[in-house]
């Protein structure tokens, strides 16, 4: 973007008032603030080049997905790479597939701000408003829900099959598994407890005991939110990093 002309009116304001630096146009001092903004212009380009690729606030400026993966590999965010594949579980039985390993640069960009100003100003930050505020900054419209319901009287826990209607678990045959560690029979298909991986989570035994236990999931309970297959990882990853570790999520989402 040519911007000459501002730095030549700009140039003319700030010179002195006085008879030695007044000239007509096109004489030497004219000539001269010509030349000058020329390359005042380039030098004027190059940092608006070098700013628009350096810091992460837009997207319609020079940041590049480049520029993205340099940001999340400084910020020890989950990179990607546009050059290749990643294998993520589908469905139970966690059939693999491959898939493109690059979101939309947007959303890459709230990632990017999102880490880059955590942990704010928020002091409880293992208060479930906090945790769902940042993965909506994130980029990532999910909602959390503690388990903790007034039923008569008293506070309860509900076990995801309950608040699912009864799907989203996975059958196991009698007797495998301690009664009430499985939510009778059966396990929810989707935790988040201490591993990056979703398989290895799947194995950890929740028991009977729901009172550390919270659900991720759409605008209302038991309604499923979307999340890019592609930011599978990412998503479990900024959810590790903001749950108290002794809780488990129950995730109602659909990777799509």
């Amino acid at each position: 973007m040519l911007y000459i002309d501002q730095i030549r009116n700009l140039f003319r304001q700030l010179m002195p008032t006085g008879r030695a630096f007044r000239g007509p146009v096109n004489g030497y001092m004219d000539k001269l603030n010509k030349a000058l903004s020329i390359s005042e212009n380039v030098a004027w380009g190059d940092m608006l080049s070098t700013f628009d690729s350096a810091i992460p606030d837009n997207i319609n400026g020079n940041f590049t997905h480049a520029d993205a993966t340099d940001w999340e590999r400084r910020l020890g965010l989950i990179q990607y790479s546009p050059f290749a594949y990643t294998y993520v579980p589908q469905h139970y039985p966690l059939n693999p597939i491959a898939v493109p390993t690059l979101p939309p640069l947007s959303q890459r960009l709230l990632a990017i701000q999102q880490q880059y100003n955590y942990p704010g100003a928020t002091l409880a930050r293992g208060n479930w408003h906090y945790i769902q505020t940042q993965l909506q900054a994130a980029g990532f419209h999910v909602y959390i829900y503690e388990n903790r319901f007034f039923v008569g009287g008293n506070w309860i826990t509900k076990n995801p099959v309950t608040i699912a209607g009864g799907g989203g678990f996975l059958n196991v045959q009698y007797g495998q598994k301690k009664y009430g560690q499985t939510n009778y029979g059966g396990t929810w298909n989707n935790i988040i407890v201490n591993n990056l991986i979703l398989q290895d989570d799947l194995q950890f035994q929740v028991g009977n005991n729901l009172r550390s236990t919270f659900f991720i999931g759409g605008s209302t309970l038991g309604a499923y939110a979307n999340i890019q297959r592609v930011r599978m990882n990412e998503f479990r990853q900024l959810i590790l990093k903001l749950k108290p570790v002794q809780t488990v999520g129950y995730l109602f989402v659909n990777y799509i």
